[in-house]
């Protein structure tokens, strides 16, 4: 039979799940009627666990299921109800996700259902209370500097960086904490008070230092704060006398806090519990496998929370080295250490404003707020993984080429490992510049990316990423999110256009934030692009623009001054690689798109065909390559030559010159209704096409002029009877 305890333990929950509490099954009826039989007879007795603790609380009781008690037809309040009405007691609190609930009986009573074959065990609640010895006045913060680096010795100048962990709530479970002070920056509130059984209205000790606040300032405050965007919950589960000082609580209050959170916790979210008590890895100086959650690990149940030692610095010898807080529990049942000697954090009252705290206590929330970065990076990350990616990233010996990194923790037989929360990768990237590449780092971190931009510069982002899928999103300098995109693990190797072409809005640092997938490994390459650029002029000459190997895929952006009521086509040259290309007004709305295909590339193809200009004013050709295509873009705008014909007068001509290649042939006639028209033509050593239209705009005929047909006359319009009269339109479209 396990000594465990599973409702209360100094852990984190990385992922929190919602709890159902059930209803009285029928048929508990039926099952406990055969346990009151059987009690009839001398019942087996079995052993009440921490019946002798100095703070056992008397007539109290938890009792834990076995897992296989609990199946889709029995719940655990029918279990309850059923061992209740056969051996007696009453039962007052249900916790369906730990299947367990709290017994109110005798010994004699509590015995009988511990020898039940439907209970795991049963353990006699015991008295929490806050953990860590009492507070001093502070010195300068050691911890942050500590977790965010490799080496002990912090120079100088230490400093403290790391990943965003917004969107993520860390739930602290402690004697409430003093949501008003500024250093939480309007980001903690009240959740629920287990003591009163109300939500809402959880603060800290109204007088003394409290123990919540200091707890909840090293998982996410704004100066002493590990995660320093994350939300604050408050769950008060333990209370405060008159002067401050903290009073012990029963283990079902804390029981309460807990099974609050797993029905109304907001995903994704961390438990952090900093407290006392038999349940917790704690401040003895003893083997943690002697409490829970360490020895809920001994017992080889998997266990996701993570148990922290607490550790400090000795700076009586060179060069500095970590070492063991004195009175940690230490052993192969903690997880890690985290710094938990003379950690600068807040107090609740008073002052000076904040203090030194030591203990497991403060060492705990340091890994909470570790564990807040990592699930706002990748909010689908589960419990396990959570606590693999710490263990991954941890400092220790190989990481820090010493032979032993916590002084002592051999002899302990505790894990050789400090938490180490990794600054965010800051890769600068110019716009136009070559692309920078980054590795993923340890657990599948976010990877970030900045640029300098200017207000008015349009920029797109272009990326290659490995064998995952990641998110990206392109931030402006006040942290508003201009553009998101998005990398798919079959994309892997190849670039892509992550973010699509943004108007910067100010000039300042911009952010490019990639979000990998869970359990991701490779890197990621980025390039900030903008756009080439050329002028045109219609009937003007060609324009060309080269990508090169440099900035592979870059997109061209040509200009062209256009009037109203003017018809245009582009006739372009493509590269060895598919291409895009549209054509917007002086007011940005697409009037023309067209493509290029690879097996087009060096021939002079029609890319816009005759569009009619509805504005005066500067219009934008786009074209756009497949992302790391090279070579180089030709393009030509041109406008209608006009002739006038009359029927049955002289034959008109205009000339195509090398000059503006393919330019198209507009000719008009008037035409009287009932007449019927036939149209010959002499064409050069090309191929076009004839069209003819009405004054309604109404296609009424068609031809073919072939290059084989050069300088012979030729019937290019059939004979066609004129439907109207008025302005008739000829269209000579050569190749």
């Amino acid at each position: 039979m396990s000594r465990v305890k599973p409702l209360r333990a100094s852990f984190f929950v990385a992922l929190v799940f919602g709890l159902a509490v059930g209803t009285v099954n029928p048929a508990s009826a039926a099952a406990a009627a055969t346990h009151r039989a059987a009690a009839a007879a001398p019942a087996a007795t079995g052993p009440i666990l921490d019946s002798g603790s100095p703070d056992a609380v008397a007539g109290q009781y938890i009792v834990v299921l076995q897992a296989s008690a609990v199946t889709g037809t029995t719940t655990v309040a029918d279990l309850a109800q059923s061992l209740t009405a056969a051996y007696g007691g009453t039962f007052s609190q249900v916790d369906d996700g730990f299947q367990a609930f709290t017994l109110n009986a005798t010994d004699p009573i509590a015995g009988a259902i511990a020898g039940d074959s439907r209970v795991d065990y049963v353990d006699q609640d015991q008295w929490d209370e806050a953990d860590g010895a009492p507070p001093v006045q502070d010195n300068p913060d050691w911890g942050l500097a500590r977790i965010n680096q490799r080496v002990p010795d912090l120079g100088g100048d230490p400093q403290y960086a790391a990943g965003s962990s917004a969107g993520v709530t860390i739930y602290v479970v402690d004697s409430g904490v003093q949501i008003g002070n500024s250093d939480f920056g309007g980001r903690a509130s009240y959740a629920y008070n287990a003591l009163t059984d109300t939500v809402g209205s959880a603060p800290d000790c109204s007088a003394g230092v409290g123990h919540g606040t200091p707890v909840a300032a090293i998982a996410a405050g704004t100066v002493y704060g590990t995660a320093k965007q994350a939300a604050i919950k408050s769950v008060k589960v333990l209370d405060c006398d008159a002067s401050g000082a903290l009073q012990k609580s029963p283990g079902a209050v804390t029981d309460r806090g807990l099974n609050w959170i797993l029905q109304n916790a907001t995903a994704p979210a961390v438990v952090n519990l900093s407290l006392g008590g038999e349940a917790v890895n704690g401040n003895n100086n003893v083997d943690a496998c002697t409490a829970t959650p360490g020895s809920k690990t001994k017992s080889g149940v998997p266990l996701n929370a993570i148990v922290a030692g607490a550790s400090g610095l000795d700076k009586t010898v060179t060069p500095v080295t970590d070492k063991k807080w004195s009175l940690s529990n230490f052993g192969k049942c903690l997880t890690l250490f985290a710094p938990g000697q003379s950690v600068t954090s807040l107090r609740a009252n008073g002052t000076p404003a904040t203090l030194n705290v030591f203990g497991t206590s403060y060492a705990t929330p340091y890994v909470s707020g570790a564990a807040a970065i990592l699930l706002a990076a990748n909010p689908a990350l589960k419990q396990d993984q959570v606590k693999q990616a710490i263990l991954d990233d941890a400092t220790s010996p190989a990481t820090n080429g010493v032979a032993e990194l916590v002084a002592g923790a051999a002899q302990t037989q505790s894990p050789d490992l400090l938490l180490h929360v990794a600054p965010p990768a800051q890769n600068t990237v110019t716009v136009d510049g070559p692309a920078l590449s980054q590795q993923v780092p340890s657990g599948a971190q976010a990877v970030d990316f900045t640029f300098t931009g200017t207000a008015g510069q349009a920029v797109y982002v272009n990326g290659t990423g490995g064998a995952f899928n990641a998110g990206i999103s392109l931030y402006d300098p006040l942290g508003t999110q201009l553009g998101s995109g998005s990398h798919a693990s079959y994309n892997s190797g190849k670039q892509e256009t992550w973010i699509s072409p943004v108007s910067l809005p100010r000039t300042g640092t911009y952010s490019i934030h990639i979000v990998p997938a869970a359990g991701a490994t490779g890197s990621v390459s980025v390039q900030v692009l903008t756009f080439a650029t050329a002028t045109a002029t219609v009937n003007g000459p060609v324009v060309s623009s080269t990508v090169t190997s440099a900035l592979p895929g870059r997109r061209v952006a040509a200009t062209f001054a256009g009037t109203a009521g003017q018809t245009i086509s582009v006739n372009g040259t493509g590269i060895a690689s598919a291409s895009t290309i549209t054509l917007y007004d002086p007011k940005g709305t697409q009037i023309a798109s067209a493509s290029s295909f690879a097996s087009d590339a060096g021939a002079v193809k029609q890319w816009i065909r005759a569009t009619n200009l509805s504005a005066t004013g500067t219009y934008s050709l786009y074209i756009t390559p497949t992302p790391g295509a090279t070579g180089t873009f030709s393009l030509q705008v041109l406008g209608d030559t006009a002739l006038s014909a009359t029927v049955n007068g002289p034959a008109v001509s205009s000339t195509i010159t090398s000059a503006l290649p393919g330019r198209r042939v507009v000719a008009t006639f008037a035409g009287t209704a009932g007449q019927t028209v036939l149209v010959n033509g002499t064409s050069g050593a090309f191929n076009s096409s004839l069209s003819l239209y009405d004054p309604k705009g109404a296609q009424i005929g068609s031809g073919n002029s072939y290059g084989s047909d050069s300088g012979a006359v030729k019937s290019w319009i059939t004979p066609v009877n004129l439907s109207a009269t008025g302005t008739y339109t000829l269209y000579f479209t050569p190749a």
